[in-house]
Parts: structure tokens; sequence; C-alpha cells
């Protein structure tokens, strides 16, 4: 499916590689205003906290995403860019990391909390991990408190449903992510997406059967990572979920 015209799409992503790989492999048709990463859901809609020292990542990138976990800028974000976005594109993968009580908050334990030293510096609780009750509890209400901050804003969003794969284009081996098989974490997830729908979120749920992974992914193989076919049939699942971005 094609936008009419040059129509170009103003795409605030939340989420993952997941989202952001959909619209830079569109991005002739689509165009990211900002880009919020490695910040769960439970830790946007919490208190913020300070860094407490440099990180040792040198990457800009990552220190940035690190900074806005801990300030919590999530909704912020969005809602400053809500009324120029014409799509708010959002997924939940980097919640698998769960996350830490901190200082009446909390942190994600993403990749790069870990590479930045910072842990040895902070007092921080007891991990909560993705899947258990207590984490789906503090989440839900993140989510409740996401589409409370959104308003009509709600109505640009598109939440990508992302099944983890252990299956690959070449059958090369896909590691499992965070030492848990795809199954798992599937089977995890579900009440999650159903959350979400059942409060008012729009939900696109990619086949399991497109959900293949390939060596030839610019990051490499991973259960999220896909063959392009995958990001091609969530582009034109979006457009028809949304009829009026065609028209742009």
């Amino acid at each position: 499916m094609m936008l009419e015209g040059t129509a170009v799409l103003k795409v605030f992503v939340y989420g993952s590689c997941v989202s952001r790989d959909l619209v830079e492999l569109h991005k002739k048709s689509m165009d990211c205003v900002d880009y919020v990463a490695r910040q769960s859901w439970i830790s946007a809609a919490s208190a913020e906290s300070e860094l407490p020292s440099e990180s040792k990542l040198s990457s800009k990138f990552q220190n940035a995403m690190l900074a806005g976990d801990f300030g919590s800028d999530a909704l912020l974000r969005i809602n400053s860019r809500i009324d120029e976005s014409d799509l708010v594109l959002l997924d939940i993968v980097d919640d698998r990391f769960g996350v830490y009580p901190l200082n009446g908050g909390y942190v994600t334990p993403s990749a790069e909390f870990t590479m930045s030293g910072l842990r040895k510096n902070l007092n921080l609780g007891t991990h909560i991990p993705f899947g258990t009750d207590e984490h789906f509890e503090l989440w839900s209400d993140a989510a409740r408190t996401m589409m409370g901050s959104l308003g009509y804003g709600i109505e640009k969003c598109i939440v990508l449903s992302v099944p983890f794969t252990e299956v690959s284009f070449e059958s090369t081996i896909v590691p499992d992510a965070l030492s848990r098989k795809a199954a798992s974490w599937n089977e995890a997830y579900l009440r999650y997406y159903d959350f979400l729908s059942s409060i008012g979120f729009r939900v696109i749920s990619l086949p399991a059967k497109m959900a293949i992974s390939t060596r030839y992914h610019q990051w490499g193989v991973a259960p999220f990572h896909y063959v392009e076919g995958a990001y091609r049939w969530w582009f034109d699942r979006i457009i028809e979920a949304r009829p009026s971005l065609a028209n742009l």
C-alpha cells in the first residue's frame, strides 16, 4: 500500500527498535519527529529521578535515552509533539526488562543502564520482573496514566503487538532474549496487549507466521528483528486502521 502523492506521515515513536525500524524502512512515507526508547511504561508514569553521576556510555543517543528514563520524560515529550504528529507509534518490547524502584519512582534496567556503571551509586529496591503480577499491576496503572495523559491524542496511537520468534529465514539460531524462550515471552505478553485493547488502545498484532528473523537485519538476528516483509505488513495495516493517513 502506498500513500497518495508525496504525503509524509509525522510519526512519534515510543518503543523499541521494532517501531523505529518500521519507520526507517518507510522513510519515504514516514518521518520520525521524536523517538523515546529504553523507557518502560512504568518508568514513564513514575516520579523522575536525577542521574547520580556521569555514565560510562560513550554514545550520545544512549546517554540521552538513559537520562530520559531517569527523568521519566516520555509522556511530556509525546504531549509536546502530539499536535504536529499524525501518528504515535508505540510498542512495549523494552518493558521486558522489568523495573527497579528508586526514590519513589522506577527505572528500567536496560542494557544501557547495565553498561552505564550507575548502578553502584544507586539505592535500588528489589527488581520487579516483567510478567509477574506485581509488575502487571504497576504497568496497568501506568497504561491508564498514559491514556489519561494522551486525552484526544489516543486517536493517533497505534500499539504494535510484537511476537518474539525462534525462527530465522536462513535457519540461523535465534538467541533467547534475556535467557527466556520466545514462547514464554509471548505467553507473558498476552495479558498486557489484552489490557491495552480493553482500555481503548488500538493494537495491531503481527501474525506469528510472519515473525521471522534474519541475519541480514541491520542489527543481526534477534527474537524481534524481522525480515522486511513483516514491517511492510505492519505499515499496510496502519494505513488501513487509519484511512485518513492515506489522504494527507
